[in-house]
């Protein structure tokens, strides 16, 4: 009784096996190479993005210093606060933006090529900062969950309750959503807060 022989497959020739394996290495390599192209031409667009910024904010800069000697023939206090609101205002508006932006992303994990972005962001809200501090234009500084609420100073705004605090006072600033800025005694911006009010 012949027995039936139990068929072995035959192995992989080993010159075919290593042909598949360099094409797959020549896959994964084309595809970084692409992923670092991608990247490296939003570095460059980024650059060049922060390059003409930075020419902006020194034209800017020329701008508020002939318009700022303007300020001291000025004897009306209204008419000066609205040259400073005029001179300013413009300025402060990209900071708000770039508050909420990096605010935002200091909530997530950002890629490598996402912390570009960040540090340009970073890089041009500080030049705009050095621009005011020159001219003494200062963040207002709070607080935060010690220092209260003052209409004077600061404008509330409507929250979560659940940032809403019981082992906090009433009137507590518990969070700075805006920044405010002052020049000497002139409040440039309000600074919007949120204020811990407890329901009774």
């Amino acid at each position: 009784m012949n027995e039936k022989k139990e068929q072995v497959p035959k192995p992989e020739p080993p010159l075919e096996k290593a042909d598949n394996t360099l094409d797959q290495w020549a896959s994964k390599m084309e595809e970084l190479d692409q992923t670092n192209k991608i990247l490296l031409a939003q570095i460059m667009e980024l650059s060049k993005s922060v390059y003409g910024q930075s020419n902006q904010l020194k034209q800017t800069q020329s701008v508020l210093l002939k318009e700022f000697e303007q300020l001291r023939r000025v004897p009306n206090s209204k008419a000066l606060g609205t040259i400073i609101y005029k001179l300013f205002g413009e300025i402060l508006e990209p900071i708000n933006q770039l508050d909420d932006l990096l605010d935002s992303a200091a909530k997530t994990d950002p890629t490598k090529a996402e912390e570009n972005w960040i540090s340009a962001m970073q890089i041009l809200r500080n030049q705009l900062e050095n621009i005011l501090a020159k001219w003494d234009c200062r963040p207002i500084i709070i607080v935060v969950e010690k220092e209260e609420f003052d209409p004077e100073y600061h404008q509330a705004v409507e929250s979560d309750q659940a940032l809403q605090r019981a082992d906090l006072e009433d009137n507590i600033i518990l969070k700075v959503m805006k920044r405010g800025w002052h020049i000497n005694q002139h409040i440039i911006q309000y600074p919007q807060v949120v204020v811990n009010i407890q329901s009774s």
